[in-house]
């Protein structure tokens, strides 16, 4: 049975900064890594920012507004439904429960949404304050982060022989000041060296990602804060045995890593894992684009907006359609790119 398995693993504002400052992070997960950064935010906030992952849809699409603030979303379908349909073990994780995605001023899931879901556990530790430490981001003495991650751990060893997704997001330590992102700089190294040495990688493509950078305080006062909130931290790893098995999809992703992508993108490219059958596509006949497969791309930029007329574009109506039409990304926005070549890891961030 050909089947990968896929690990979403996800922070709360980060940004390059945190690729420049934190750099244990890409140590253990390869042999080599393509530092590219290109992607950008569709929206101002996490929920807003995450759904178009989740679910390929604006919030608006899915439809939900504050009018449906009481109304839990056990009947929406996101990704890790439609990986469940198909034979997946599933997890889904967060700390912070109070601000977590589907609960911060709605109704959250009253049923869980996937098979190991951390919600309950979550609750349960915020129900013992004597337990925290006065900045409330360690349980006794482990970090909680090392909570949440110590329990993909054990989901990936449980299941690593059988389909299987996790989704997580971590809110906790960066939320109010990014700089604590160095708090959890061991934490992770441990946990992706754990991953790579328990060969837990070899079948799964692996996302990390944020929502979006820090919107508030003095970093966001500053030009470069600027330009960082707009810069959300993303990174894709393929497992070596599909980019031997495909070598299409590794190039495909090494030049669409230079290209415009959104979280609309992401979903997309799960999408393509969801029903992977490991022939190569082409054109760009959707309003998002797969990032593992090859796009055409016009060399004409007759019809491409001039870039102070970006901002009054409808995303969602729009910019698939520049991405297409437009040779590269540039056309359109400054891009910023940062780079270190070899073949195993692809970031994007982009600014405008």
């Amino acid at each position: 049975m050909q089947f990968y398995n896929v690990m979403y693993l996800g922070w709360r504002i980060l940004t390059l900064t945190f690729d420049q400052e934190s750099t244990r992070l890409c140590v253990p997960v390869g042999h080599g890594l393509i530092r590219r950064i290109s992607a950008i935010q569709v929206a101002d906030n996490t929920y807003v920012n995450l759904v178009p992952m989740f679910a390929g849809r604006y919030v608006e699409e899915l439809p939900w507004d504050e009018r449906y603030s009481d109304v839990p979303f056990d009947n929406y379908t996101f990704i890790w439904n439609e990986l469940s349909a198909r034979g997946y073990r599933t997890l889904y994780a967060e700390d912070a429960p109070s601000i977590a995605i589907f609960n911060y001023n709605k109704a959250g899931f009253h049923r869980p949404p996937a098979d190991y879901y951390l919600r309950p556990f979550s609750l349960a530790m915020e129900d013992h304050g004597a337990m925290w430490n006065s900045e409330h981001d360690c349980v006794g003495a482990r970090l909680e982060t090392d909570v949440v991650l110590d329990w993909i751990v054990e989901f990936e060893r449980r299941f690593r022989d059988v389909p299987h997704a996790s989704f997580s997001f971590i809110t906790r330590l960066t939320h109010e000041d990014v700089r604590k992102a160095a708090v959890a700089d061991r934490p992770y190294e441990r946990f992706l060296r754990r991953l790579r040495d328990g060969g837990l990688l070899n079948r799964t493509v692996l996302v990390l990602y944020s929502d979006h950078g820090m919107r508030f305080g003095d970093l966001r006062r500053t030009y470069v804060g600027k330009l960082e909130e707009r810069l959300p931290f993303v990174v894709v790893r393929l497992p070596l045995r599909l980019r031997k098995a495909h070598r299409q999809l590794s190039a495909a992703l090494t030049l669409n890593a230079q290209r415009l992508t959104t979280p609309f993108d992401i979903y997309e490219t799960l999408e393509d894992l969801k029903d992977f059958d490991g022939r190569t596509r082409y054109g760009c006949d959707k309003v998002t684009v797969t990032l593992l497969w090859t796009h055409h791309f016009f060399t004409s930029t007759e019809m491409v907006p001039h870039v102070g007329d970006v901002h009054h574009l409808k995303f969602k109506q729009q910019y698939s359609r520049v991405y297409c039409q437009s040779s590269f990304a540039n056309s359109v926005v400054d891009v910023w790119i940062y780079l270190s070549y070899n073949i195993d890891m692809c970031y994007f961030c982009i600014g405008f």
